[in-house]
């Protein structure tokens, strides 16, 4: 095969790829927009501004595969509520979204089922973001504030952080490259920090890697991972955004029932990582892969 060859080949490859990310990109924007006018259309009474907030604040934390069940499991509640009042029965919905809960307490009394399954619905779908095993007059209390409403800009965001994460996955699959430029600096500044570390001077032998969203961490430990212990932590300050969402691989740590206090239950998660790591060190098996590298 002569270069022309291969440089047409490289170029079929190319555009082959490219016209398959486009693809999917019209396809994914496609569904959105399906989900999106279906959300609407079972939440009549919110304004476009509502709507939007609601729709991408849900999509953005819980994804939108998760938000169609959802809307799924609503028209099957809503189904024999309308089968016994009619067109009413969106109006409590309605009524139910907008924190106006006083008037539809009746239900609550002639179907205590169907209204406990609305109301876990409407608390999810307005605080899809804080946690279920709250109190009842907290879920109450939270319902009764009015929906924030955010800039186009930060939709927009929101929808181009949710459409990234194929790209990301992606990413996080590829060949590393270049690791003599970033992987062995790193290995370099780790194995002569190990070698200076005192108990005197510092209360733990680990180095935590700080950069913005993006920048290659996840990577970079991914790589570190193969050659010593690497644990993947992400901290953030006690009421920030949110954003980006975290790891669906929380929910798979978080026990059942869920704990109330999560900032404990991460703390204990932590240090139960931190002293598995001090007692792998301590146990005298790094000294014999030393002795046998």
């Amino acid at each position: 095969m002569n270069q022309d060859t291969k440089t047409n080949s490289n170029r079929e490859d190319t555009h082959s790829t490219a016209s398959k990310t486009t693809a999917s990109n019209r396809n994914s924007s496609k569904r959105t927009a399906a989900v999106e006018a279906r959300f609407a259309r079972l939440n009549p009474a919110l304004s476009k501004d509502e709507a939007d907030s609601l729709f991408l604040t849900f999509v953005a934390h819980s994804g939108l595969q998760k938000l169609e069940r959802f809307l799924d499991k609503l028209e099957r509640v809503c189904e024999p509520l309308v089968q016994e009042i009619g067109v009413h029965a969106r109006l409590v919905w309605c009524l139910l979204i907008n924190g106006n809960l006083q008037r539809v307490s009746y239900l609550q009394n002639s179907d205590p089922n169907i209204y406990n399954q609305l109301f876990q619905l409407v608390y999810c779908l307005r605080c899809p973001t804080e946690h279920s095993t709250i109190s009842h007059n907290e879920m109450l209390h939270a319902l009764q504030r009015p929906i924030p409403l955010g800039s186009q800009e930060d939709s927009q965001e929101l929808l181009k952080y949710q459409w990234s994460t194929r790209f990301a996955q992606e990413g996080f699959q590829s060949e590393y490259k270049k690791p003599n430029t970033i992987l062995d600096p790193v290995m370099e500044t780790l194995q002569q920090s190990s070698k200076n570390w005192s108990p005197d001077k510092l209360k733990a032998p680990f180095a935590s890697i700080i950069g913005p969203t993006m920048s290659g961490k996840t990577c970079l430990l991914m790589e570190l991972g193969k050659k010593l212990p690497a644990v993947y932590i992400c901290l953030r300050p006690k009421g920030s955004s949110g954003l980006p969402s975290w790891s669906k691989l929380a929910d798979d740590i978080l026990p059942e029932p869920r704990p109330k206090n999560l900032q404990l239950h991460y703390a204990k998660h932590l240090i139960a990582i931190l002293e598995a790591t001090a007692d792998f060190f301590s146990s005298g098996k790094v000294a014999k892969l030393d002795q046998a590298s």
